[in-house]
């Protein structure tokens, strides 16, 4: 695949490797946790922790919490990439489901209406043109050559020499229609 039917590539933070528009939910994610953490480790060290100074309190807490930091990074970032990917995945099962179904049912149904609306159009048109004495382009030149026909005819029983070429020739400019 060349390089120009590529999709864009989202930008990326170079540290974190999250798009720019997950970056603040990873950070609110990575917070929470931190805030949980700790809380979760001065709760235990504060209840069972034999601690005879506040400051070896806080020492305790801080180097169990700081353990406990490069786990929340990456879990925070696996789940905003699990999220990031899922997303993507959501779009390409769309867009597959709406090519393999959805567009040809579209299609078909067009051609249908299309055709529908042809024949009722034609039909509505017929109609109207009777009903408005309009004839079509058939029926005036088979009117025409019944017309023909009929002073042809007349010009023969009363022994007139009758020369008008017929319609039919006389639309080709007197030549003969092709395929007659």
């Amino acid at each position: 695949m060349s390089k120009d039917q590529r999709p864009p590539e989202r930008e990326r933070e170079s540290v974190w490797s999250v798009a720019k528009g997950w970056l603040p939910w990873y950070l609110l994610l990575c917070f929470t946790l931190l805030f949980i953490w700790t809380a979760f480790v001065a709760r235990v060290e504060i209840t069972y922790g034999d601690h005879p100074v506040r400051d070896l309190l806080i020492e305790a807490i801080v180097i169990k919490v700081s353990g406990g930091i490069i786990a929340i990074v990456i879990f925070s970032l696996a789940v905003i990439t699990a999220a990031d990917t899922g997303g993507g995945a959501l779009v390409v099962t769309y867009r597959y489901l709406n090519n393999k179904f959805v567009e040809p049912l579209r299609r078909q149904l067009r051609q249908e209406g299309l055709a529908q609306g042809r024949e009722e159009g034609l039909e509505e048109g017929i109609q109207v043109g009777r009903e408005e004495g309009v004839a079509t382009g058939a029926q005036q030149a088979n009117e025409r050559s019944m017309e023909w026909y009929a002073r042809q005819q007349e010009a023969l029983a009363q022994g007139e020499p009758f020369d008008e070429p017929p319609p039919f020739i006389a639309a080709t400019n007197g030549k003969e229609p092709a395929g007659e």
